[in-house]
């Protein structure tokens, strides 16, 4: 066997120390505005609360008997999503005998506090 000096230990070594370098630059490159994790799945989770909420919205108005063609997201908030193939008010998420969702901005902090 020939002699070993051990030099793989140190690459080891060296690709760690790389890594957390890496990872602390990357948590640090929000310029000291990056969201804390508690605050970050506090987020996540209403915002999965907001898409639970309209994919039964969705359900509601298939339920009514209309196909997704024919679901509209028009709203008295944000323009542009009007569906002319919807002609009832139930076949429109935002309509008490649609899908019976109100308008829901961001939660803040999701965003940059544009709207949908």
């Amino acid at each position: 066997m020939k002699h070993q000096q051990g030099s793989i230990f140190f690459y080891i070594l060296l690709a760690v120390a790389l890594f957390a370098a890496l990872g602390f630059a990357l948590s640090r490159g929000t310029g000291g505005q990056g969201l804390s994790q508690e605050r970050a799945d506090i987020l996540a989770g209403e915002l999965i609360q907001q898409g639970n909420m309209f994919r039964d919205a969705v359900a509601r108005v298939r339920a009514n008997g209309f196909s997704k063609f024919q679901i509209s997201f028009e709203n008295s908030v944000q323009t542009g999503y009007t569906n002319p193939n919807c002609t009832s008010p139930r076949c429109r998420i935002f309509s008490p005998s649609g899908g019976g969702l109100e308008w829901m901005n961001p939660p803040p902090g999701a965003n940059s506090l544009k709207t949908w």
